[in-house]
């Protein structure tokens, strides 16, 4: 018994620097350019439901968001940074029901909600009311 103890002790500590080795690596992989990149999120891929689900979270809210000029709101567009569009956090009825939003903001226009990734200021999708 008294050699198991001491053998266990050190395959986790050995186990402990493996892992933290690995994630100071990944850290390490996503620094270029003295910047930090922040990890691509995959595409939304909401269904109908799923679109419903986020009109219905944010129909009630009256945010008097309103698109700059001249800004074409598609999905992969940027968000133009001179002329300010009001984003909100997606509501938690939404983003509880589909977990992948709660990383996302939202912009409402009298016909569409656009879906915003507040990490890279891109349209990520535009649902029509």
């Amino acid at each position: 018994m008294r050699l198991v103890v001491p053998r266990l002790v050190s395959i986790a500590a050995a186990a402990a620097f493996l892992v933290s080795g690995s994630e100071i690596a990944a850290a390490s992989a996503s620094v270029g350019n003295d910047r930090v990149q922040s990890p691509k999120k995959p595409a939304l891929h909401l269904t109908d439901a799923q679109r419903k689900i986020v009109i219905d979270a944010v129909s009630w809210r009256d945010t008097g968001d309103k698109l700059p000029a001249g800004f074409s709101p598609v999905v992969g567009a940027d968000i133009p940074t001179q002329a300010k569009l009001p984003s909100h956090p997606v509501p938690s009825p939404a983003s509880d029901r589909i977990p992948a939003l709660k990383n996302y903001y939202y912009a409402k226009m009298p016909d569409k909600v656009l879906l915003i990734d507040p990490m890279t200021r891109k349209v990520a999708e535009v649902i029509a009311r």
